[in-house]
C-alpha cells in the first residue's frame, strides 16, 4: 500500500520531467538567473502536486456539484496543468470559493446591471461565473491562463446555465489576468486570491489604463484579500467595504 502524500515512482520521473520543461521555459522567457531562482518553487510544485487535493478537500463545493450536476470541487495544484505561459508560476492553486450571494454583496452599490461587465480573474472551472450569471450583467467572463480548467468552465458554464435558464451572455477567455484587457464598459472584478504580486501589479497597471481610456465606474470584489496592501496603495481606489471574508474596492472620480 502506497503511503498517503508519497508519489509514485513512475509518476515521479513524469514530475521530474515535467519541471526541466517549466525551467527550460522560465529561462527563454526571463533569463537564467531567474530561472535558477525559481527553480526550487517549481521543483515544490511539482512534488506537491495533486497529493495536495486529498488532504484538503473542499466539502462545500462538493455540495454545490451535487445540487447543480457541475464539477467544480477540489484543490488542483497549477502544476499538474499544462499552461504554456511562464507566469503560471506566479498564479495559486485552484480551489473554488465558497458560493457567494453577489446580489447580497453588490446591493449598497446600485450597480448598474444591464451596462455593466462582471469580470472573473482566475476563473478556474467556473463557479464564480455561474453564480454571477443569475444577475442581469451586459455580460459575464471567466479569465483563466490553464486550458485544462478553462475546458472545465466552459462545460460547467453551459450546464449549468441551461439547468438555471439563465439568460446573462457569458464566456471563458484563456489569458494570463495580467495580460487581459478590460472591456470599456463599468466593470464588477471578482477575486479569489488568485495570484501572487507580480500579477496583481501587472492587474493594477491594466485597471490603471482602463481608467485613463475609459473612465467608467469599477468595483473590485477580493476575497481572502492576502495582497490587501496593494490596494490600500493604489492610486485611484478606495476601499468601500470590509468583511472577514473580503474587501470592496471602488475607482475614484
Amino acid at each position: 500500500m502506497r503511503k498517503a502524500g508519497t508519489i509514485q515512482p513512475g509518476r515521479r520521473v513524469g514530475r521530474l520531467r515535467w519541471w526541466y520543461r517549466r525551467c527550460t521555459q522560465l529561462r527563454a522567457s526571463y533569463g537564467a538567473a531567474a530561472a535558477v531562482m525559481a527553480a526550487p518553487l517549481v521543483m515544490w510544485r511539482a512534488m506537491a502536486g495533486e497529493n495536495r487535493d486529498r488532504r484538503w478537500p473542499d466539502p462545500d463545493g462538493r455540495a454545490f456539484d451535487a445540487a447543480h450536476g457541475v464539477e467544480t470541487a477540489g484543490i488542483i495544484s497549477l502544476a499538474a496543468l499544462d499552461v504554456a505561459e511562464a507566469s503560471w508560476v506566479h498564479g495559486f492553486d485552484y480551489q473554488p470559493v465558497e458560493p457567494i450571494d453577489f446580489a447580497a454583496v453588490l446591493a449598497p452599490f446600485a450597480i448598474d446591471y444591464p451596462r455593466t461587465t462582471f469580470i472573473d480573474l482566475g476563473a478556474g472551472k467556473g463557479r464564480v461565473v455561474m453564480l454571477a450569471t443569475g444577475l442581469p450583467f451586459r455580460q459575464v467572463v471567466g479569465v483563466e491562463i490553464a486550458p485544462e480548467l478553462a475546458r472545465v468552465a466552459v462545460a460547467n458554464i453551459s450546464r449549468y446555465t441551461q439547468a438555471q435558464r439563465a439568460d446573462t451572455p457569458w464566456r471563458i477567455v484563456r489569458a494570463d489576468a495580467g495580460d487581459y484587457r478590460f472591456p470599456a464598459t463599468p466593470l464588477v472584478v471578482f477575486m479569489y486570491n488568485p495570484f501572487t504580486a507580480a500579477i496583481m501589479h501587472r492587474v493594477l497597471e491594466r485597471l490603471r489604463e482602463y481608467r485613463e481610456r475609459v473612465g467608467l465606474r469599477v468595483l473590485v470584489i477580493y476575497v481572502r484579500p492576502e495582497l490587501e496592501a496593494m490596494w490600500v496603495d493604489a492610486p485611484g481606489f478606495h476601499e468601500v467595504a470590509r468583511t472577514r471574508r473580503y474587501r470592496v474596492y471602488e475607482s475614484v472620480g
